[in-house]
Formats: structure tokens, C-alpha cells, sequence
């Protein structure tokens, strides 16, 4: 009989040894914290590999002067410095996001799916209301992006566009998803405006004449091109367009990890505006471009660059 019990207490030992090695287990995993998970197109994640050194940490680059960096680059790559800067203790994991329409991104981030989006995007569109989504202090401060109005080479229009007249004669192509850029592209008075809400498609349609210009930032090159996918396109010179609002990042207080990235990102982000970080890596991507200083702008209104 005590051999059976004893047998019976040995069996009993080996089913729940197991059970509470797997509920540590679990216990364990748990307790990791939630990644910072950030959505990053992935032509930046392309761009990126190729412009970082062997050596270089996205959480310490400082080198904004080399060529080959633009807007988009910028942002994920002062993303990375204001986390850093901000304490983030949480791990980073990069999740490319091949979906480019605007509105889908962040119907991404109100479900909960990843912390930020690393473009920064027009701060007005977020409600201050908002308790899906924060947005961050600004980027690009209230009137600080100016557009160039940008063709094809081929477009015989490119040399013969001198005033607004000449510009109403045009046909254009933006997103309405993009309120400050379309609300602008309305103000113009042109002759038809298309709404697209891929990139790539208006870089064709600009690129093929199915329509004569976009609006575009401004490039960091000797002449201003804009250079993607094979494609160039030339600004009309003397012109540009004040686009009548200021840029953030975007971040989910449903993610796990949302809350804590917003107050990492906010604290690096005041030290790097204290240190004249952004207005720098913004100058020498052309965004803020003294070269266009001169040019008359189309829709002038008064701007408050703290708004």
C-alpha cells in the first residue's frame, strides 16, 4: 500500500513540476514591456540603410549636412534621437508600413497596432479632444513649410509659369486627405485638380503630363530637384506655396507602449528644439530653404510660427 502512495505522490510531483515551470514561463514574458513599435514606409528604411554608416546609431546621428538626406529621413531620424533622448527604456521594433494612404495609417495606430508613425503628419488633423491619438509638439512650426509648385522637365510649362496667372492655367494633384496641401491647391483658382491619395501615382501622373505639377517640399540639391522612383521633377522658379499648418508625430494611447512614448518623444523633442537640432536638420534638407527665401508666394496670409 505505501508503495502505491508513493508512486501516486511521485506522479502527482511530475505533472505539476511541468505546470508551474510553464506558468513562470509565462509569468516571464509577460512581464517584458511592450516595444515601441513604429510604422516607417519602407523607402525610408531603404534610404536609411544605405545612408547610416557601419558605426552610426539612428539614436545618435547628427550629421544632417550630407547629401542624401530629405524630409521623411529627417523624421525617423529625430524620431529615433527624441526617444533616445526622452529616457525610452522600452525595446524599438521597426515595422515597415507598405500601405501609403494617409487615413489608413492611422485608423492603424487608434486600433492599437504600433506606438508611432515615424512621418511626422499635419498636426490639425488630431483633436486635442482626441483619446485614441496624441500628437506631438511641432516639427515644422505654423508656416514654416513652403512647397514648390513641381513638373516634368519635359513640361513646356516649367519656363513659361511666371505669375498666378499663369499657375490658374494649370491642372494639379494632391490628396484631400492632405488639408493644408489641398486647401492651398484651392486657394490657387487652377483649371482642374485631381485627388489622388498615392505618392507614387502623383509622381507619375506629374512625370507623364496627365497633369502639370504637384506640390512639393523643397530639396537640399544645387538646383531643387526632386528626385524618386527614376523620376525628376523641376520646380517653376520664383514661385512657392505656404502650406497653413505645422507638423508632429502621430502616436496610439491604445498601444501598450503608446503613453510612454509620447512623453519620451515630447521630453527629446524640447531638447532637441533647445539645441537647435530640427530647425538645423530641416535647413540642410532643404524643408527650410533659404535659397527660396526671395520667391513670391502665392497665398500669402499672416503666419505665427509658435502656433
Amino acid at each position: 500500500m505505501k508503495t502505491i502512495q508513493y508512486f501516486i505522490v511521485i506522479a502527482l510531483v511530475l505533472v505539476i513540476a511541468p505546470l508551474s515551470a510553464a506558468d513562470t514561463s509565462s509569468s516571464s514574458v509577460s512581464s517584458q514591456p511592450a516595444p515601441v513599435v513604429i510604422l516607417v514606409p519602407p523607402t525610408v528604411l531603404d534610404n536609411v540603410n544605405a545612408f547610416l554608416r557601419r558605426d552610426e546609431a539612428p539614436e545618435t546621428f547628427n550629421d544632417f549636412s550630407r547629401a542624401g538626406i530629405y524630409r521623411d529621413l529627417v523624421d525617423y531620424l529625430l524620431l529615433r534621437r527624441a526617444l533616445a533622448l526622452g529616457g525610452n527604456s522600452r525595446p524599438v521594433v521597426i515595422e515597415p508600413w507598405y500601405d501609403v494612404s494617409y487615413d489608413r495609417v492611422v485608423l492603424r495606430l487608434r486600433s492599437g497596432h504600433a506606438a508611432v508613425f515615424s512621418n511626422g503628419i499635419w498636426r490639425e488633423d488630431i483633436s486635442a479632444d482626441d483619446r485614441q491619438l496624441k500628437i506631438s509638439s511641432p516639427l515644422l512650426r505654423y508656416g514654416e513649410l513652403e512647397t514648390g509648385i513641381y513638373m516634368s522637365p519635359q513640361n513646356p510649362r516649367l519656363n513659361s509659369t511666371k505669375t498666378l496667372d499663369d499657375v490658374q492655367k494649370l491642372t494639379a494633384v494632391s490628396s484631400r486627405q492632405w488639408r493644408p496641401d489641398w486647401n492651398a491647391l484651392q486657394q490657387l483658382g487652377l483649371i482642374k485638380l485631381h485627388d489622388n491619395v498615392h505618392w507614387e501615382s502623383m509622381m507619375k501622373m506629374v512625370h507623364t503630363r496627365r497633369v502639370d505639377f504637384m506640390l512639393i517640399g523643397f530639396s537640399a540639391r544645387d538646383d531643387l530637384s526632386y528626385q524618386a522612383m527614376g523620376i525628376t521633377l523641376m520646380p517653376v522658379q520664383g514661385l512657392k506655396v505656404k502650406l497653413a499648418g505645422s507638423r508632429g508625430w502621430v502616436m496610439s494611447m491604445t498601444n501598450p507602449a503608446g503613453a510612454d512614448a509620447y512623453k519620451a518623444i515630447e521630453k527629446g523633442l524640447a531638447m532637441l528644439r533647445e539645441q537647435d537640432v530640427i530647425a538645423r536638420a530641416y535647413r540642410a534638407s532643404g524643408v527650410i530653404n533659404d535659397r527660396v527665401a526671395d520667391w513670391k508666394v502665392l497665398n500669402p496670409e499672416p503666419y505665427n510660427g509658435n502656433r
